[in-house]
């Protein structure tokens, strides 16, 4: 009976698992015949390009592809293309603020890309406060400002001392402000022996100037001094107030011998630049001697601040060609100029009071002369023995003329003197054999002996 069961179950599943068959596979247990699965047509993609993507500075690109229309298969896969990164031009400077004596400066520095043009860096940069200087002139603050490389030391009261060359290597040596302070010395020997300096300007702040500071510098050709000698402050004539005394005691190649004198029989010899042609004096008081036998020099000009020539001041100085006199000085010492024999013109500045006596003697070359209008007196032989002067214009205030003041002048042809003139001195136009024409105004009341004598 058992047996019988297990057969049966068996059966049983069989019929189960014939049927689940059949409904896979399509047989139909009714019948005994098979029904085939139905066909269907192949399907055909109809393809659409999906377009390149060109990539860009910063975003990826894609290659050309395609995709079905129908059932949006993708035919050929889009491939990444990186991307191309910056390109970045030269940097280029913006916000440009330029520093000025009291204020820093800064600019930017930027980086763009070429193709794009996005900015890629920008760095600021700050410029430290400083001078900008035209001939040694801060266009700023309109101070002289030393040149870059010269050595100093520092004083007590917070100023500066040029102490020697240091490692500047200019030929235009410029001594005033150094950091921020003025330079109130220069020692002694300071640029001794800088023989590629061609021209010094030294500022009104210096006061003192020591003994052969420029000693050597046999290239030098133009000076611009805030006093003669020494010192600023000095009243009286030494040998340390001449102009020698800053080139010193020691001779050197190229430089000239010249004796100088502070008193009438008082001298030193200074050895002096025979490059040096053009002097410049700003200010102080130029002493008795002070550029005498400086036979060199070509060209002086006298500042705004000096207010007095003293005797013999420029004595012998036979190769001066050319003189102003600053609006400021009020008398020129006797023989002042004399014996400058190349001078061949005078600018005497309009606060000139006296024209000390032989002021100007013996200088055979000069042509013409202009007295200004404040001229009280004019010394005797004041202007003697210039032979070259023609012609004379006497200003309205002056009211002596004193002897022998123009005598010896043969090539002078007139002469005009103001109303304000009251005595002629005598031999005052001696031997002005060129004379045609004297126009004498109504004031004279007194014409010295042989005052014309000569004028054939």
């Amino acid at each position: 009976m058992k047996s019988f069961l297990h057969i049966f179950f068996l059966l049983g599943l069989i019929i189960i698992c014939l049927a689940a068959f059949s409904a896979c596979v399509g047989y139909d247990f009714d019948t005994t015949t098979t029904t085939a699965p139905a066909t269907t047509a192949p399907h055909v993609h109809t393809p659409i390009i999906d377009s390149a993507v060109a990539p860009t500075c910063v975003n990826t690109g894609l290659t050309e592809g395609s995709h079905c229309s129908v059932c949006r298969a993708v035919l050929i896969a889009q491939e990444i293309i990186p991307a191309n990164g910056h390109t970045p031009l030269e940097q280029v400077v913006e916000n440009n603020v330029p520093p000025t004596c009291t204020e820093d400066g800064s600019y930017d520095e930027v980086v763009y890309c070429d193709v794009c043009e996005t900015e890629l860096s920008r760095d600021a940069v700050v410029v430290p406060k400083t001078h900008k200087t035209e001939n040694g002139v801060c266009i700023h603050c309109h101070r002289l400002i030393s040149s870059p490389g010269l050595a100093f030391s520092q004083n007590s009261d917070g100023t500066y001392t040029l102490t020697g060359i240091g490692e500047c290597t200019e030929p235009d040596i410029v001594i005033g402000i150094y950091d921020e302070h003025p330079v109130t010395a220069i020692a002694a020997n300071a640029l001794k022996d800088c023989t590629v300096v061609k021209t010094i300007t030294i500022a009104d702040s210096v006061e003192t100037i020591g003994l052969a500071a420029f000693s050597g510098c046999s290239s030098l050709e133009s000076i611009t001094l805030p006093f003669v000698g020494g010192s600023k402050t000095a009243t009286s004539a030494s040998s340390s107030t001449l102009f020698g005394y800053i080139f010193g005691l020691s001779g050197y190649t190229g430089g000239v011998s010249t004796k100088q004198y502070y008193v009438s029989s008082s001298s030193a010899i200074y050895y002096i630049p025979a490059t040096l042609k053009s002097v410049t004096v700003t200010g102080g008081s130029i002493l008795y001697g002070a550029f005498q036998n400086c036979s060199s020099l070509t060209s002086v000009v006298i500042g705004g601040s000096v207010t007095s020539i003293s005797d013999r001041a420029f004595r012998g100085c036979s190769s001066l060609t050319s003189a102003v006199i600053g609006g400021s000085v009020t008398s020129i010492g006797s023989s002042a100029f004399s014996g400058c024999s190349s001078l061949t013109s005078v600018v005497i500045g309009g606060s000139v009071t006296s024209i000390g006596s032989s002021a100007f003697s013996g200088c055979s070359s000069l042509t013409s002369v202009v007295i200004g209008g404040s001229v009280t007196s004019i010394g005797s032989s004041a202007f003697s023995g210039c032979s070259s002067l023609t012609s004379v214009v006497i200003g309205g205030s002056v009211t002596s003329i004193g002897s022998s003041a123009f005598s010896g002048c043969s090539s002078l042809t007139s002469v005009v003197i103001g109303g304000s003139v009251t005595s002629i001195g005598s031999s005052a136009f001696s031997g002005c054999s060129s004379l045609t024409s004297v126009v004498i105004g109504g004031s004279v009341t007194s014409i010295g002996s042989s005052a014309f004598s000569g004028c054939s």
